[in-house]
């Protein structure tokens, strides 16, 4: 499975990420900011994703921010025709058939 990122914040205006200790925080522990992404997601929780942030385990809200997930494709659905044609599922993937 592809590592998913946080690559940008919602709504897209926003210039810092609020970072929570525990999930479900009500008060911001910290902030980050737009330089400091793409930021790993190491877990999903509840609607949070934990990242780490300076050496440190945080939690962002999932609504807060745009993530990213690589995705890759098979060609499972190929089947060689007579004249040699391929059918496969486009936009699978950048790997698609």
């Amino acid at each position: 499975m592809a590592q998913s990122q946080i690559v940008g914040l919602m709504p897209s205006n926003q210039t810092t990420l609020d970072l929570y200790d525990n999930v479900g925080d009500s008060g911001t522990d910290t902030r980050a900011t737009l330089a400091d992404l793409p930021m790993n997601v190491l877990e999903t929780k509840a609607g949070h994703h934990r990242v780490n942030y300076k050496g440190r385990d945080y939690w962002v809200r999932g609504p807060q921010v745009r993530i990213s997930r690589g995705s890759s494709a098979g060609c499972t659905t190929a089947r060689i025709a007579p004249t040699t044609q391929t059918t496969s599922t486009p936009g699978a993937g950048k790997n698609a058939c």
